[in-house]
């Protein structure tokens, strides 16, 4: 327990009285003079049990003032419902150009805050915030291909339960908000490592990756937090009802029209789940954009996502093509808007890691429009441009796929059916 200036003033105080009180005492009991010693010793006596009391009095309030600061959840971070994050300064503060040295000095700052800047409630509850807040960066820092770092993540959430654990023992009615954010925090990585994993069958590694449905979504009040719970949830739910349809996320022409005989062959009671997940799937979504707040990194995501489970309807279930080519085109506005700010705010002459990832995502997001033309059998166009050969869309792709890193290339070539 930290003992702040203040108190040890007091402490001071009270023992320098008792010391001098004793003093005192001894030297007029030594001197005999002008002093009764029954009256005497019983009034040094109560004035030594007086100064006594004051003290354990004083540790006392110490200790539960201690206490108080500890616990207390007045203004916390988590419980603020204005609160936004800023991609430009999120850029700014980490303008690395490696992902290896981008993953260190995010996974170095996040364990320092857990260790040095969590002692009190409130403290905890900030360090949780800003944990939260930079999850939405984790898949550009390529933790799924890196053992040491996904080691590091794990160690971390144990780091937190611990945490939230011990500000439970003191005060359960104040854990609620760190509890669930903690929850979050953990469902939302082990989310990610279920988009990012290759390994076994889509549905099995669905149905063992169900955290965010332990994550008490109500209870979360910040908006950041909210739309990450929200926007997690629907992508979980979407993954529930892709993987009625094939064992894996389709995303090139081909398997995307696989889809449409997929659910042709469907059990009435797996069609009927699969409306059903799809509408969790709307339902979480349009929660997410609420809370969202017209954030333009959030927006971009909710919209992408938003398309991409229409256009499951598209083609599962024979809706109209109209909406989910509408919520793509916005998606693909957005993020090209939010581009163009993060390059007005930071520059381009020295491309970062964050800067390569949200230019990837704009990309990935107009590539998939031209898919989701080509199935549906619209004209389709690539930035204004109408779609002509294959050869002719690889040379008008090429300018835009260059400064984007190996891997998304590699990613965008199999969208494009190339690869």
């Amino acid at each position: 327990m930290k003992i702040s200036r203040k108190q040890s003033l007091y402490i001071i105080s009270v023992l320098i009285a008792l010391v001098l009180g004793f003093a005192l005492a001894v030297w007029l009991f030594q001197t005999k003079s002008q002093v009764d010693i029954t009256a005497f010793t019983v009034a040094v006596l109560s004035g030594v049990i007086s100064l006594v009391a004051l003290f354990i009095a004083l540790q006392t309030y110490i200790s539960i003032d201690s206490v108080n600061n500890i616990t207390k959840m007045e203004g916390n971070i988590l419980d603020n419902e204005y609160y936004v994050t800023s991609i430009p300064e999120f850029i700014e503060t980490y303008p690395h150009s490696s992902e290896s040295s981008l993953r260190e000095a995010i996974l170095r700052e996040l364990k320092i805050k857990l260790k040095s800047h969590s002692r009190t409630a409130v403290d905890f509850a900030d360090t949780l915030q800003s944990m939260i807040d930079i999850l939405v960066l984790f898949p550009a820092m390529g933790l799924s291909k890196n053992a040491e770092a996904a080691a590091a993540i794990k160690s971390l959430i144990a780091d937190m339960k611990n945490k939230a654990a011990d500000f439970q023992a003191i005060s359960k009615g104040n854990s609620i908000q760190i509890q669930q954010a903690v929850r979050l925090f953990e469902a939302v990585c082990e989310y990610q490592g279920l988009a990012s994993s290759g390994a076994g069958a889509l549905n099995k590694r669905v149905s063992q990756t169900n955290g965010l449905l332990k994550v008490r979504g109500p209870v979360l009040r910040n908006p950041v937090s909210a739309t990450v719970y929200h926007n997690y949830l629907g992508l979980y739910y979407r993954k529930c009802a892709v993987s009625l349809l094939g064992e894996k996320d389709a995303v090139d022409v081909a398997s995307l029209r696989n889809w449409t005989e997929a659910a042709k062959t469907m059990k009435p009671a797996d069609s009927e789940r699969l409306k059903r997940y799809l509408a969790l799937a709307e339902e979480a979504f349009d929660k997410a954009l609420l809370r969202s707040q017209d954030d333009p990194m959030w927006l971009g995501y909710i919209l992408f996502n938003q398309a991409r489970v229409a256009f499951i309807r598209v083609m599962a279930l024979g809706d109209s093509a109209e909406k989910a080519l509408a919520l793509m085109q916005a998606a693909i506005d957005t993020r090209t808007t939010l581009n163009e700010l993060i390059a007005d705010v930071v520059g381009t002459s020295d491309m970062t890691v964050l800067q390569q990832h949200y230019l990837y995502q704009e990309e990935y997001s107009r590539q998939l429009y031209v898919n989701y033309c080509m199935v549906t059998d619209q004209v389709a166009t690539y930035r204004g441009a109408v779609i002509g050969s294959p050869k002719d869309y690889e040379q008008v792709v090429a300018e835009f796929v260059a400064p984007l890193s190996d891997n998304n290339r590699a990613f965008l070539l199999q969208l494009r059916g190339v690869a």
